[in-house]
């Protein structure tokens, strides 16, 4: 039998005349490949154990990430490796290869807020018809509840179809879910306290679902997935250009996130043991690519000049319209897109944050794939975006990967011998380190003289070894990796850092400037988001990505975008507060702005071009404690 083996996974297909990368998703085989597939990123390797001869010739772009010693193993990128003859094929994944379990930051912290969901319950007793009281069924129940002071104006046509039987069947004893003076759902007897919605977070690398308790507010689960769009480019603007290439591939991006929010709306269901039909509302928020994916709307204005939105004002569907499987006549709402590069979620995280109600001047950062910085008070709001994340979260650093099970996430060099320790999370042999572990090692390596404030590293220790002919820092040695070699920070990734770092740094500088304002008069900083979570405050004030404010007033808010979707399902008065938000809220493009330029190339410094080094780093970790 002519056929493709992966070994290792027990995964088998017959030969297929296709590219490699795209044959192991079809299997279900999750390989990392942030990039989606356009050769960029160096992720994606596989082993060839055997059958090299029925694949294509290996391309500069693998010449490129792989090393002599691993390409005479059988190392390869499947990205560019395409089937040209029938044979038998032997391959291996390595483990840093998969993509794994990544470590989801699901909770966040959440205000106080009156309960006054959009959708409410009510149970009658409705008065039969007889001859004498001719009414239609819709006019009797609209009467009744005329006399409780509610209005209706419309019947879902759903309920429309079961309103005999339901009737018939409970004594015209009867229970209705009313929302925007329509009737959406109908269920016999008293089933008025019952009353559950849903809201999602559609994040570039992760989508969070949570099951909500809408009669007294309370969370009952949440459940997250990796965005299946991941397949398809670790970024937004890979994304979009996907979806370019024809109207099939905008439907499959849309396909690809429905699919993944009916799972988790199956798991929410499973863990809280309700039907589909019980949830009568949903709230989603997500970055402006990922809103417009969702509703199926072209986001391709989105990552062509001048980066406009198609949508900047709320959506509301009926999840018949998306076909997302909970009630079918529920409405599904999404508050406003603020820009191009600012989305619903960025609306999400100004009201889990409350900053616009603030007389403080206060400073929220979202980091993820994209960052998001709002900075402001009651008075007005500044808002920007820089493409920080994927340098961030591993994407472009030589062992990097993401947060899942064998990354290292902090690190701390002893400056007396240098030696290195650090965290690992699960517990498990390293397998490469990630974003939050990158920040803390670069951190150290400053605080101790292993690179000066230009990121430059200084050669002379028995840490350091020249690896590609450049200089490169020993994280854990190759018989503490599962992977069989050193995992290594090398100069390449110190510098990518520090240009996401500056971009960080960049953007809030800026921000204040359109407010007139300086880092001084910032009383409060909000980190939110997965990744910002788990950086140390510390370490990114050392290295220059937050600006100099004392660590106790950086608060850190968890997923704030998912708390903001919750809030907006919770009140129906927030949805009031987000068209005062956005009139608010004014935004800029970052990279268009006359100073970016030199703002930026400051920024690259350690910490920055204006702070000596030592003397700030001994200050930093004095009031450090």
């Amino acid at each position: 039998m002519k056929s493709i083996k992966f070994i290792n996974l027990r995964k088998e297909c017959k030969i297929k005349f296709d590219n490699l990368l795209k044959i192991a998703n079809e299997l279900g085989i999750d390989i990392d490949a942030p990039c989606g597939g356009r050769e960029a990123c160096g992720k994606c390797r596989i082993v060839v154990l055997s059958g090299q001869e029925c694949l294509s010739p290996i391309k500069d772009s693998e010449i490129k990430f792989l090393s002599k010693d691993e390409i005479e193993y059988g190392y390869r990128l499947s990205c560019c490796v395409n089937i040209v003859k029938e044979g038998e094929i032997v391959l291996e994944i390595p483990a840093e290869s998969l993509l794994g379990i990544q470590r989801i930051l699901i909770k966040g912290l959440e205000p106080a807020i009156k309960l006054k969901p959009e959708v409410n319950k009510i149970f009658l007793r409705i008065k039969k018809p007889d001859l004498k009281d001719l009414r239609a069924h819709t006019e009797r129940i609209a009467e009744t509840l005329r006399e409780k002071g509610i209005k209706v104006n419309k019947f879902s046509y759903t309920v429309l179809l079961n309103l005999p039987e339901v009737v018939k069947n409970s004594n015209w004893e009867i229970t209705l879910a009313i929302k925007n003076e329509e009737v959406i759902a109908l269920e016999a007897y008293d089933e008025a306290d019952k009353l559950f919605g849903i809201a999602f977070d559609i994040g570039t690398t992760k989508i969070v679902g949570y099951l909500v308790n809408l009669k007294d507010g309370n969370n009952l689960a949440s459940y997250s997935l990796i965005n299946p769009q991941i397949s398809k480019g670790g970024d937004v603007i890979t994304r979009i250009s996907y979806a370019m290439k024809d109207k099939d591939k905008l439907e499959e991006m849309h396909q690809l996130l429905i699919s993944a929010i009916n799972e988790i709306v199956g798991k929410l269901c499973k863990k809280a043991r309700l039907k589909r039909e019980d949830i009568l509302d949903m709230v989603v928020v997500g970055n402006t690519a990922m809103h417009h994916f969702f509703f199926n709307i072209s986001p391709i204005p989105v990552g062509l000049s001048p980066y406009t939105a198609v949508v900047g004002r709320e959506i509301e569907v009926k999840a018949k319209d998306l076909r997302i499987e909970i009630n079918p006549e529920a409405y599904i709402y999404s508050p406003p897109n603020v820009a191009g590069f600012v989305g619903a979620d960025a609306i999400a995280d100004i009201l889990a944050s409350e900053i616009y109600k603030k007389d403080e001047l206060s400073l929220l950062v979202d980091i993820g794939t994209n960052v998001e910085i709002i900075c402001g008070n009651k008075d007005g709001l500044q808002a920007c975006s820089t493409p920080a994340g994927p340098a961030l979260e591993g994407a472009e650093i030589t062992f990097g990967m993401r947060a899942v099970r064998g990354a290292i996430e902090r690190v701390w060099i002893n400056p007396e011998d240098m030696s290195v320790k650090y965290k690992v999370i699960g517990n498990e042999k390293v397998k490469g380190i990630c974003g939050s572990g990158i920040i803390s090692a670069i951190s150290e390596m400053l605080k101790v003289g292993l690179i000066d404030n230009t990121g430059k590293i200084n050669y002379e220790n028995n840490r350091i070894k020249k690896v590609n002919n450049e200089y490169a820092l020993v994280i854990a040695y190759k018989d503490e990796t599962s992977i069989g070699k050193d995992v290594l920070i090398t100069q390449q990734d110190i510098r990518k850092i520090q240009l996401a770092k500056a971009a960080v740094y960049t953007g809030i500088t800026l921000s204040l400037r359109h407010l007139g304002l300086n880092f001084s008069d910032i009383k409060s900083m909000y980190v939110a988001g997965s990744f910002g979570n788990y950086i140390d405050p510390l370490s990114a004030k050392i290295i220059g990505m937050y600006p100099d404010i004392p660590l106790q007033n950086i608060k850190l808010l968890g997923n704030a975008a998912g708390t903001g979707a919750r809030l907006l399902l919770k009140s129906s008065e927030l949805k009031k507060e987000v068209k005062e938000i956005i009139k608010k809220t004014k935004y800029f493009l970052l990279g268009h702005e006359e100073s970016f330029q030199k703002e930026f190339i400051d920024s690259l410094y350690l910490p920055h071009k204006d702070l000596d080094l030592f003397p700030t780093i001994k200050r930093l970790t004095l009031l450090s404690g």
